[in-house]
């Protein structure tokens, strides 16, 4: 049976959050392929298991092999990053790692593919099958989608200068803010939740003893929404600096 050349079988976000698993495990301590591979939830020696762990050695975030392979810097700076401008850059330098996933983002830039022409691309380039040229495709989108949504975000911003953009857009796993030192007084951060309002997420921030903010998200909320919501308000922090 033909196989498909090597590429990360899972995507970028995913193995993000692969690689938080670790860190809260074990911190940066070289471990033994078994151990990752059950700290992130798998079977020792499962397929899929063995398929995480060459994924995260693909985008770079692991490093080391067999009895000692341990968190790169990368990763740590994706998991720990000063701030959202750094995390972008990480990200970009991780997903375009994968020789095939750089060549993949040079042929189509920030326009997302169709998946007949990735499909017919990898069977007829690179030797996939048309079943590996599927899961190509699917792990190829989820990584890409990140740049491709910043280069977005960030082009809107332009032609929108002074104005605060704030649209629904998917992302990828950012770290949560630390609000633990913005402002220490009451209650800093209270969430609440309306099911009944078609799924409504309210969050209040005391920001400063003049200034509270609040925040209500309709829909499915999940870590991929705080990520692009974090990304949208920075980069809005920016222009309004820039008009003051």
């Amino acid at each position: 049976m033909a196989r498909s050349p090597s590429y990360p079988q899972f995507p970028l976000p995913k193995c993000i959050d692969f690689a938080r698993d670790l860190y809260r495990g074990a911190h940066r301590s070289a471990l033994d392929n078994d151990t990752i591979v059950t700290l992130i939830g798998y079977s020792p020696r499962s397929g899929s298991g063995l398929a995480a762990v060459s994924a995260l050695k693909q985008f770079g975030l692991v490093e080391g092999r067999d009895e000692s392979i341990a968190l790169t810097d990368l990763a740590m700076t994706l998991l720990e990053p000063l701030d959202m401008s750094e995390y972008s850059s990480a990200y970009r330098q991780a997903a375009l790692t994968p020789d095939l996933f750089r060549e993949l983002y040079e042929a189509f830039g920030s326009k997302e593919p169709a998946e007949s022409v990735v499909r017919s691309l990898a069977v007829r380039k690179y030797d996939f099958t048309t079943t590996g040229a599927e899961k190509l495709f699917r792990s190829y989108l989820a990584t890409a989608k990140e740049i491709v949504e910043e280069e977005k975000t960030s082009n809107e911003l332009s032609e929108r200068h002074g104005e605060t953009v704030l649209s629904e857009v998917d992302g990828s796993n950012y770290p949560r803010p630390d609000t633990s030192e913005i402002y220490n007084e009451s209650k800093p951060i209270s969430f609440s939740s309306d099911s009944a309002v078609n799924d409504v997420t309210v969050l209040q921030f005391t920001l400063s003893k003049n200034c509270t903010a609040k925040v209500e998200l309709k829909g499915d909320v999940d870590s991929s929404v705080f990520s692009r919501l974090i990304a949208h308000l920075e980069l809005s922090s920016q222009v309004y600096n820039e008009d003051l």
